[in-house]
Formats: C-alpha cells, structure tokens, sequence
C-alpha cells in the first residue's frame, strides 16, 4: 500500500540488537530465501510488463533517472542496504556464483542486518525488532538488489506484543532503457510486498492487529524509496535521505 499524499507525521530512532545464538536459524532462513526472491521478483516486472498484473501483489515504484547504471546502482546499495549502518548490528560478505552454468564469475555481495526501530506517530508509538539480509546480483545488462526481512513488533500504542511477524520481501533493479539506449539514463525499478503472520494463537483484537498492520504498511512506499535514491544521486551529501522505512525525521 503507497503512502498517502500526506502521511502523518513520524520521528525514528534506530537503534542495533546484539545476535545470539538462536538468530543463526533465522538468518539462514532469509540467506536461502534472498535468491528464490530475486527469482520471484523478475517473474513479477516480466508479469507486470506484459499487461498481465491485475493479479500482482505487493507496492511497485519506477522512474527513469538521467545517471549511468552504476552510480545509480551504488546509490541503491546505499539506500537499501547501508542506510543508518552505524546504528545496526549489521555483517557483510561476498560469495562467487556462477553465471547462468557458465565459467564466468559474479561476486554477489551480501549484508545482514539486526535492528530495533522505534516509532512514534500521533498518539500512536511502535517498536519494532527487524532482521534482514540484502543481496546485490551484478548482471551484464543490470544491477539487481533482493531482500528479505522479519520485522516482529515488541510494542504498539501501549501493548507489549510476542507472536507477530511481517515478512518482507522485494527487489531494485537497476538497468538502461530498452526503448532509447543511452549510457547516461537508468531505469529504477522498485517492488515489495509485506504479509501479516501469526507465529502463535494471538490474543490480539482483529480491530488491533488491522490498526497494525496499516500502520506498517503506511509506512513502506516503493514509490518514496525511488525518491530517496534520487535525492542521493542529486545531493550525495544526503545520508538523511537513506531509510528503508521512508519516514520524515530520524531522531
């Protein structure tokens, strides 16, 4: 679901949760997961391409920019994976994969992260634990960016919470136009989809966790993602325009 016109106002503090040993399992599960996404993902833009997407789930975003591919791919890195990286627990590495059974090489680069968010709305305030992996796909035509994460809800408007999860799962791609060639232009495109789950029999209210889940997805738009990226292209010296969550202020 896009963000409205004109969203409400949030202050963000980011803020690192330290790994232990049970996290291995779940970062394992989102490892495995990141390539069936990047997978996912293409069936879902050649889908979306044909005229066929009535069916699509998921948020999608895309705009033409007038930079080359890889400095509009390094400033998607940026955004998606690297945003606000000092206040997370995060890890990186690269593996070789092989391309499409081929002897040529790519170095896929990888990056976990293990965070809280706090949010704080009008008369409304959120805390969440998120644990996420993102994978960058060099390609020779594009850059394709995937990711999954777990986002667990510890607190909303006064109730401490346990058993919920959204499981979040989306795709940047990075490439030049096929209709007008041209080194100096990229297209960006954007999609992702979060789903509500419940872990264990909740007690939760179905007026509650409805009032929830609106208020994550109101706060995740493709379409402001796309903007972010763009204002980093145009003013590198914008780190504050980075935030997988999109919104206004960090405190």
């Amino acid at each position: 679901m896009e963000t409205s016109l004109t969203p409400e106002k949030r202050t963000t503090r980011v803020h690192g949760v330290a790994l232990d040993a049970s996290d291995q399992e779940i970062f394992q599960e989102l490892e495995l997961g990141v390539d069936s996404v990047y997978h996912e993902a293409a069936r879902v833009f050649l889908q979306a391409d044909s005229g066929d997407g009535s069916t699509l789930g998921g948020v999608f975003g895309e705009k033409t920019l007038p930079f080359n591919l890889r400095t509009t791919a390094d400033a998607a890195w940026r955004c998606l994976a690297q945003a606000f990286h000092h206040e997370k627990y995060n890890f990186s590495y690269s593996r070789e994969r092989r391309k499409n059974d081929s002897g040529d090489v790519a170095h896929d680069d990888t990056v976990g992260e293990s965070f809280g968010v706090e949010i704080k709305a009008p008369e409304r305030m959120a805390d969440f634990r998120i644990k996420q992996i993102f994978r960058r796909f060099e390609e020779s035509d594009r850059v394709v960016i995937a990711w999954r994460s777990y986002i667990d809800p510890a607190e909303f408007k006064g109730q401490k919470l346990d058993g919920f999860r959204f499981q979040e799962k989306g795709s940047c791609v990075v490439r030049h136009p096929t209709m007008l060639p041209n080194d100096q232009l990229t297209v960006l495109r954007i999609w992702h989809i979060i789903t509500p789950e419940s872990q264990t029999n909740s007690e939760m209210g179905s007026e509650f966790v409805q009032d929830l889940t609106d208020f994550v997805l109101s706060g995740s738009s493709s379409a402001n993602t796309v903007q972010m990226i763009e204002n980093v292209l145009i003013d590198a010296q914008s780190p504050r325009s980075c935030s997988n969550f999109g919104y206004e202020e960090l405190v």
